[in-house]
């Protein structure tokens, strides 16, 4: 059975959301979101001045089911924006729903966050260097090495365009 990726995506998205509304519908049973006033007062009590997408959809449905008297699925937006207004009119502040990470690029951090990891001169183990002496990390003949060049020395690149 091959699964494509967006088939992937839609089941993960379900997932994710019926979690979601499974915490809703728990929070729309508990008496402190019945109105804007017993939800302030909760808060307050416990110390808490900020309020998430959850607890507002809660409280924005059960207001809705109260002014229409039926079973409501979702808020509208109207109710929600009238709820977030009068909650934040007390202070308090909405913090929304974090965007699902996605990875752009390379997600292997096997070779390290620089292109140029693994090229050293003077130790042979790979990238410009080996017995050259050539490199980008710290061998003989890599600028700022501290490794003191001797022309004469065996394996250490001449200085200039001259050849022996």
């Amino acid at each position: 059975m091959k699964i494509r990726l967006n088939d992937l995506r839609r089941i993960i998205r379900e997932v994710l959301e019926g979690d979601i509304e499974a915490q809703i519908e728990e929070l729309q049973g508990q008496p402190e979101f019945g109105d804007v006033e017993m939800f302030a007062g909760m808060k307050l009590d416990n110390d808490e001045y900020e309020y998430n997408f959850i607890e507002l959809q809660a409280l924005a449905r059960n207001i809705d089911q109260a002014s229409t008297e039926e079973l409501v699925a979702t808020a509208s937006q109207a109710t929600i924006n009238k709820v977030r207004g009068e909650l934040e009119g007390l202070g308090f502040k909405f913090i929304g729903r974090a965007p699902v990470k996605k990875v752009r690029g390379v997600t292997s951090s096997v070779h390290g966050t620089s292109p140029f990891v693994g090229m050293h001169g003077g130790s042979g183990a790979g990238g410009f260097g080996g017995e050259a002496g050539f490199g980008m990390g710290g061998g003989i003949g890599a600028m700022g090495s501290g490794k003191k060049w001797d022309a004469s020395a065996p394996g250490n690149l001449p200085m200039g365009a001259r050849r022996r």
